[in-house]
């Protein structure tokens, strides 16, 4: 299965992506590979239309799966335990997640597998015009909405989506960049 994530054009989404930044990241992106990401398998672009081509992960968003389930220590633990697994996918080829926040999970309790996490959207803020209010919220304070993501700012985010799971809130505050 695959999990299909169309582009809006800029005048249709506050927060575009940019189309020619976008095409030129994709073989970058390309290269994580691992069970804990949600590869990217393709760009498809016709016309003025584009479509991010994905693994799709079966579960819940952080947020929802923390919802429907009790959140305890050992459920946290394992959570940041493959969180941070999936982060050094990344980090081993040297490209930064860029957006790690709640919705960005993908978390299933599977009957006989257990629990899994799945981190998904990766690299995609770094082409986006503007972020919205989530991915603010769980963004390194010293990154501006425009700044390059880093290895360091993913880890603040990891930090700031686990403490937003166990409170079942986001710890940041504001509406904007300043804030």
């Amino acid at each position: 299965m695959v999990r299909l994530k169309v582009l809006l054009a800029e005048h249709e989404s506050r927060f575009a992506l940019d189309r020619e930044h976008l095409p030129q990241r994709v073989a970058a992106l390309q290269q994580i590979c691992h069970p804990l990401v949600c590869h990217l398998i393709e760009l498809d672009v016709q016309d003025q239309d584009m479509t991010l081509v994905g693994e799709f992960a079966e579960g819940l968003d952080g947020w929802r799966f923390v919802a429907s389930h009790p959140v305890t220590t050992a459920l946290l633990r394992i959570i940041a335990e493959q969180l941070m697994i999936a982060l050094q996918a990344g980090e081993a080829v040297g490209l930064p997640h860029g957006d790690v926040k709640p919705s960005n999970l993908i978390v299933d309790n599977h009957p006989t597998l257990g629990l899994r996490l799945k981190l998904q959207d990766w690299g995609i803020a770094q082409s986006r015009h503007g972020q919205p209010r989530e991915t603010l919220l769980f963004r390194a304070p010293e990154l501006g909405p425009e700044d390059e993501a880093t290895i360091q700012g993913d880890l603040f985010s990891a930090g700031a989506t686990l403490v937003a799971l166990l409170a079942g809130k986001a710890i940041g505050e504001g509406d904007s960049p300043g804030q």
